[in-house]
């Protein structure tokens, strides 16, 4: 658990081949990370793609799978996974990584600035502002 996020580290397999990730860390200096979140409007097992899925997060395609358990991630009917947490917990774990590199590597510090932490993109925002509202704010 990470600052409230539910997540796992997985290393992608050394024989996969072709992911800009593998082939870059691999292969030259670059620090890769690949982060991914659960996103109704992508997957084999989504329905129709619509805004509403893509801002809201919500799929019964999703649902369905979930309760046949054909899927990797909580996906709770009724609790869908809005824009706001999947860019959440990016922001959230590239700041989280950042402060990791900073700790190792002081004089080569990454900084940045105006970036909302999970909790102000996601957790403290009001239900009814989730599916895109509440990442508008920050677009500004």
């Amino acid at each position: 658990m990470l600052d409230g996020i539910e997540m796992s580290l997985e290393q992608s397999p050394t024989n996969f081949h072709g992911l800009t990730h593998r082939e870059l860390g691999d292969y030259t200096d670059t620090y890769a990370l690949l982060m991914e979140t659960a996103n109704a409007s992508q997957g084999r097992l989504r329905g129709a793609t619509s805004i509403d899925q893509v801002l809201g997060g919500e799929d019964v395609c999703y649902e369905i799978s979930q309760r046949l358990g054909m899927l990797y991630v909580p996906w709770t009917e009724g609790k869908a996974h809005p824009i706001e947490e999947r860019c959440g917990r990016h922001l959230q774990g590239v700041y989280e990584y950042s402060q990791a590199y900073n700790a190792a590597n002081p004089n080569r510090p990454v900084t940045y600035t105006g970036v909302p932490s999970y909790n102000e993109l996601y957790t403290s925002a009001a239900y009814e502002d989730l599916g895109g509202a509440q990442l508008a704010k920050f677009l500004k």
